[in-house]
């Protein structure tokens, strides 16, 4: 589980950097990484990047739209959100509310 408004911050951050463009439609979303300790939040165009990192007990790795995911945790009420993923859809629930979005194909940058 991940506080709400820590994770509506840093999808804020991480929009700003995604690209405008679909020659690289991977690049459009936001990357959703975690190691179990920590869940890495990246957005870039190939130019730039911005990067969050927050602590997470999970396993996530997905590139998603980030209207997907500014709805979700617009629509998400409460204190916290349960991620779950699976190899082509992610879900968040809190507070009465499951929000599900298509993960974007494709490989990110490295940082």
């Amino acid at each position: 589980e991940l506080k709400t408004e820590i994770l509506k911050e840093a999808v804020k951050k991480a929009s700003y950097a995604v690209a405008k463009t679909t020659a690289r439609p991977q690049l459009t979303g936001i990357r959703l990484e975690s190691d179990g300790k920590n869940l890495n939040i990246w957005g870039c165009d190939g130019c730039r990047i911005s990067w969050t990192k927050i602590e997470y007990e999970g396993k996530i790795d997905a590139i998603l739209d980030p209207k997907d995911m500014k709805l979700m945790t617009d629509t998400i009420r409460g204190e916290k959100i349960k991620i779950v993923n699976d190899s082509r859809r992610i879900m968040m629930t809190g507070e009465g509310v499951t929000v599900i979005a298509r993960k974007i194909e494709g490989e990110y940058p490295k940082a």
